[in-house]
């Protein structure tokens, strides 16, 4: 009925380990007949011993899913923003770019309902009340440079609402009207000064993804890793031509007069335009830098920039 009636474009299946695989085989590839254009999801954790009712199976060439859920994708970014094991974990979150069907995969590296929902404990929260709440410049850093990398990598980018407005506290979908309990998407806070400048990052770096098809191509390699700074860098290309590095610095280091210097992975040519920085005063930082509007040429196959600490930046090649 939904795909039929509603022209819904996709299903996300809840818990699936939790129902017999020859079921959902059954239920997933008969859907996939009859809707072989629609975008079928899964949230799947065969090792789950609590809830798992079949051994693990593949999820796309048996069971018959299109995509599943990376469920390390948001607890490997809370950690590393934590100070965690920076660099190995940003380097799990890129991946190897082996897979030639990426949107296989659904990331969310700033949390979905299972890590915003219910606020106990400090535990199912927004992204932002991790790591001090919307008032706070360095949770509302660290929340854009989720969502900025999560819109640069080769899977499929989730985001839960409110994310996109700095939402803190948590997210419930209960009413108690009698004692004021409620915790519901909040229409009046998420375009507010604080949340309207996290909207207008969101919509820049989701319109950059749209446009650029190389940061939609499988295709990408990692050509920085500094793990003193943690500060990591790759490229995104498709074979069009389309070349886009971008720059992960996950540390509090920040570099101006062009003191940094990003490896290329040998590569001498053209010459570097930052297209976006999810530091830049429009977005909501404060006493950072950048290289907006220059041109900058390599040397010795090193490009050397303007970092801001807490940043994501994205160069296209000329």
């Amino acid at each position: 009925m939904y795909f039929r009636d509603y022209l819904v474009d996709g299903f996300r299946f809840d818990a699936v380990q939790a129902i017999p695989s020859d079921a959902f085989k059954y239920i997933v590839q008969e859907l996939r007949k009859k809707f072989p254009d629609k975008y079928l999801i899964a949230e799947y954790n065969p090792y789950d011993a609590s809830s798992a009712a079949s051994p693990p199976a593949d999820p796309y060439g048996t069971l018959g899913f299109c995509a599943t859920w990376d469920l390390n994708s948001p607890w490997d970014t809370l950690s590393a923003l934590s100070g965690n094991n920076v660099v190995n974990l940003l380097l799990a979150r890129i991946d190897s770019f082996s897979d030639p069907n990426p949107w296989h995969q659904v990331s969310y590296l700033a949390g979905s309902h299972d890590q915003i929902y219910g606020g106990q404990n400090d535990s199912g929260v927004y992204f932002t009340q991790r790591f001090g709440g919307r008032g706070n410049g360095w949770a509302q850093a660290k929340a854009r440079f989720a969502w900025a990398l999560n819109a640069t990598l080769a899977g499929t980018p989730m985001m839960f609402m409110g994310t996109e407005g700095h939402f803190d506290g948590f997210w419930d979908p209960v009413v108690q009207a009698a004692n004021g309990y409620d915790h519901r998407f909040d229409w009046q806070q998420v375009g507010d000064p604080t949340g309207a400048p996290m909207q207008q990052m969101v919509r820049d770096i989701n319109q950059l993804r749209w446009n650029r098809d190389g940061l939609r191509s499988p295709a990408g390699f990692v050509t920085h890793t500094d793990w003193q700074n943690q500060v990591v860098a790759f490229k995104r290309y498709n074979l069009d031509g389309d070349v886009l590095l971008i720059v992960v610095n996950a540390g509090n280091g920040q570099w101006g007069g062009s003191e940094y210097r990003v490896s290329l992975a040998g590569d001498n040519s053209g010459s570097w335009h930052e297209v976006f920085n999810s530091q830049a005063p429009v977005y909501g930082g404060i006493g950072t830098v950048g290289d907006f509007g220059a041109f900058l040429s390599p040397v010795q196959g090193e490009l050397p920039i303007n970092l801001p600490s807490w940043g994501v930046l994205v160069f296209e090649k000329q």
